[in-house]
């Protein structure tokens, strides 16, 4: 039975290998920049808003969004435009 012996320098090669090929594949395959969203309590202080109109403009759809774990997430693109663009 042959026997090969890891020294700690073929462990620190290793390392670096590893981390050279992962920092690779990250760059390569790296997700789409995330939008440029902002939370509700944001968006309320931008449409000077109570938090029952921000429910109404959510749930009407007058004002998409998205809910991530317990969290209200909305284009702050969305906003401006509602501002502009007011629905009736």
């Amino acid at each position: 039975m042959q026997l090969d012996l890891i020294t700690k320098n073929d462990l620190v090669s290793l390392k670096t290998d590893l981390l050279a090929e992962i920092t690779n594949i990250l760059q390569q395959h790296h997700p789409k920049p995330v939008l440029d969203t902002i939370r509700a309590a944001e968006a309320r202080k931008i449409l000077q808003c109570s938090e029952g109109k921000l429910h109404t403009l959510l749930k009407s759809g007058a004002l998409p969004y998205t809910k991530v774990l317990g969290t209200i997430y909305i284009k702050r693109e969305d906003v401006i435009n509602l501002i502009q663009n007011p629905k009736k």
